[in-house]
């Protein structure tokens, strides 16, 4: 594989998380695009983001480690003071999201999910190879699970 096709899924070294090693050559942070950079950090000024970017990292502060993602999930969503949470699920995961929905209505929360396959479109719909139809012959479709979600 050439270097420049090299990104943080193939560094083992992390650097990036305790700063304590030295980066990689390939290292996406010593090559950012300090404009892109920048961009992305000026989104944190936003009151949304700002409030969002806080409590997930009490939650992580808190409870890393110690609970499961379940569990670090509600607490996240009690510190934004979130209501409802919508589950985007595969369909072949159906079962363990109504557990997990199970749980999160069990702990106050009103949940709403989306199957993959909502609104039931037929691959070749959108230009999508005919012999993809060998394991289903409906889309996933994760923008409609956005757009019913949000």
């Amino acid at each position: 594989m050439k270097k420049e096709d090299m990104s943080c899924i193939d560094c083992a070294v992390k650097n990036c998380n305790k700063m304590d090693k030295t980066y990689p050559d390939f290292c996406l942070t010593t090559h950012m695009d300090e404009e892109v950079l920048n961009e992305a950090m000026e989104c944190y000024n936003e009151d949304e983001n700002r409030k969002v970017t806080i409590a997930a990292a009490e939650v992580e502060y808190e409870n890393y480690c110690k609970h499961t993602r379940v569990e670090e999930i509600m607490d996240f969503a009690k510190k934004i003071n979130a209501k409802k949470i919508g589950i985007a699920t595969c369909v072949g995961l159906l079962k363990e999201s109504r557990i997990l929905a199970d749980i999160l209505r069990r702990h106050g929360f009103e949940v709403y999910g989306v199957s993959c396959k909502a609104g039931t479109q037929k691959k070749t719909s959108v230009g999508i190879p005919e012999c993809c139809e060998g394991v289903g012959v409906n889309m996933c479709n994760p923008i409609l699970q956005a757009k019913l979600l949000n």
